[in-house]
């Protein structure tokens, strides 16, 4: 077993079971399931067809969470994955940084991703996430992305975000944003701006620890030297998600 993935399992438990020592109403989990109509990342299509990706997220009032996140192929995809198969589980460890401003927000964190039923090698990132609340409903977010181990090079992405309330519970989100990626971690082998992603997501909650949500996305490469066509099989995709938070 790789070193990083023995720790960030290791952590994982650990914040596990130091959770359950403190008092229930410090922490908060969600459990939920998006049902998407394919499975698209930084601009990449993973799989063309239906799939499913549960997930499971612990959040404490201290900063600290942990998440674990999988991607199940429904459908095949070009002999590449399999389906009724996990094609890739994912373990974060990160932590909300405190800071003394009302309109900044700072994460840092690790990611282990594992591909159980696909060709791909695991490795890790480590990421700092900004987010700015400019103004009310406008948000602005600043990721970067290192990877640690099997690739040794990073991807960062810009992000706007808009939320239009529609009731006093409800909302549409409207998002855009930009990725930037080093050459040993792009598809191309070239450094340069990768993808550009449009999307809109509407929740609905249902009950008081149930939500719903439906989101559609369209994605597009920004320059066919880093991110090329023939990786990019989808470029509008979407689909449901059910989340329940206790």
């Amino acid at each position: 077993m790789r070193i990083v993935t023995g720790l960030t399992v290791f952590a994982a438990v650990a914040g596990m079971l130091a959770f359950s020592g403190m008092s229930s109403e410090a922490a908060e989990a969600t459990v939920g399931a998006d049902f998407m109509s394919a499975y698209v990342w930084r601009g990449l299509t993973f799989n063309d067809g239906f799939v499913i990706q549960p997930s499971i997220d612990v959040a404490h009032d201290s900063g600290l969470s942990f998440n674990t996140w999988g991607n199940w192929d429904v459908d095949d995809y070009d002999g590449a994955v399999e389906n009724n198969d996990f094609q890739e589980i994912d373990l974060t460890v990160s932590y909300a940084v405190p800071l003394e401003s009302d309109t900044i927000e700072a994460t840092v964190g690790v990611i282990d991703y594992s591909f159980p039923g696909a060709a791909a090698e695991s490795t890790a990132e480590a990421f700092v996430s900004l987010a700015f609340n400019l103004i009310e409903s406008v948000s602005l977010g600043l990721d970067a992305y290192y990877d640690f181990d099997e690739v040794d090079d990073f991807y960062a992405s810009a992000s706007i975000g808009l939320s239009l309330p529609v009731t006093e519970d409800m909302a549409v989100d409207l998002g855009a944003s930009a990725g930037y990626i080093g050459k040993d971690a792009s598809a191309g082998g070239e450094e340069g701006f990768n993808e550009y992603t449009l999307s809109a997501a509407v929740t609905v909650p249902v009950g008081e620890d149930v939500e719903v949500s439906a989101s559609v996305n369209y994605v597009d490469n920004i320059d066919s030297d880093v991110l090329p066509d023939e990786a990019m099989d989808t470029d509008v995709y979407g689909g449901i998600g059910v989340y329940y938070s206790f």
